[in-house]
């Protein structure tokens, strides 16, 4: 069993020719697959397969295999795994690795709106079939949560309204965020976009919204700008840390507090963070969905949801009818057999 290496060590530090040694293998196992569609942690696991990378950090006992050269034991060095992230972080951003050839899989994003265009409840002519509401809206709108936990739990009043959810399960990923903001941007069409966010009150959700933004503004600056965009968080609150509960519809719900972690913390700001945090699980559901249902109907332009509602019944009259039509058509020719046929067919 190895033993950790004491806080203060002599670090390891790569050569610029062994960074490129290790460039150039993430780019060719990223290129050796058809698809081009890797992940980070796929890409270590091959790297460190070939002793390109280490497969740990700070062992003191086991010599290294680094760029294919031992590493004297005692000296530490940093996690494979980092290693690997850090440098195709660097690779997509200066542009010596494509974009799309890291994908996510962690995370999970739907865009707003989409309507359906399926045959199948057209000719069936039920309340499946509806128009997609939000071209007509003089805004676009997002929810977005920093917490997987209640991806699900927040459809109740994201789902009815046809509103596109993200989890970015705290620090998003790059690969989440370029394909994001590309989205927003195509489904947008130059209209304001709103994005409502949902998260903890703590350190760690605080600097998260800061870096999500920055980020966002990386990849299409116009779309995110500040003119353009508005980021409003509806829970958890500064007021609802500072009072400890919540009001919703004239009632007061008190939250449960936790401690918030400042020691090793480096996301935690004295000026800026409380010695209290609050969990946006803390919440009640039901105040939850009210809250963001609330934050996404004060958005919406009523009269042109209606105008789209009214349109989308006309069309689905229209299907019924078309429907029927030749659904009687086929009778007369016999290609259908009528109820009458049945009862023959049954004496």
């Amino acid at each position: 069993m190895s033993k950790r290496a004491p806080k203060k060590f002599k670090q390891w530090r790569s050569t610029p020719k062994e960074m490129e040694v290790v460039c150039d293998a993430i780019y060719a196992v990223c290129n050796e697959r058809k698809t081009r569609k890797t992940t980070n942690r796929h890409v270590f696991y091959r790297l460190s397969s070939k002793h390109i990378v280490p497969k740990t950090d700070h062992s003191v006992d086991e010599e290294w295999i680094v760029n294919g050269k031992p590493v004297k034991p005692g000296y530490g060095t940093y996690s494979g795994s980092d290693l690997v992230e850090r440098m195709i972080k660097e690779m997509r951003k200066d542009g010596r690795l494509p974009w799309e050839w890291i994908t996510d899989t962690t995370r999970s994003r739907t865009s707003t709106g989409g309507g359906t265009l399926d045959m199948a409840d057209r000719i069936r002519g039920t309340g499946g079939y509806y128009l997609d509401h939000w071209p007509d809206q003089p805004v676009y709108v997002e929810v977005w949560t920093g917490e997987s936990s209640i991806e699900q739990v927040i459809s109740e009043a994201t789902t009815p309204r046809d509103v596109g959810v993200t989890s970015t399960r705290g620090f998003s990923s790059l690969s989440l965020l370029r394909e994001a903001a590309l989205d927003v941007e195509r489904e947008a069409a130059g209209r304001e976009v709103i994005i409502i966010w949902v998260d903890d009150c703590d350190p760690s959700a605080r600097t998260a919204l800061e870096h999500l933004i920055r980020d966002l503004r990386s990849h299409c600056p116009d779309v995110f700008s500040e003119e353009n965009c508005q980021f409003i968080k509806v829970a958890v609150t500064d007021e609802m840390l500072a009072n400890k509960s919540v009001t919703y519809k004239g009632r007061t719900y008190p939250l449960q507090t936790r401690p918030t972690k400042t020691e090793d913390n480096p996301h935690y700001n004295e000026e800026l963070d409380s010695e209290d945090s609050i969990e946006v699980d803390a919440l009640p559901v039901n105040v939850l969905n009210g809250l963001l249902a609330d934050a996404i109907e004060e958005v919406i332009d009523h009269d042109a949801w209606a105008a789209t509602d009214e349109r989308e019944a006309e069309e689905r009259a229209a299907w019924r009818q078309s429907i029927e039509v030749q659904r009687q058509w086929l009778i007369d020719e016999g290609w259908i057999p009528t109820s009458e046929d049945d009862d023959d067919d049954q004496d």
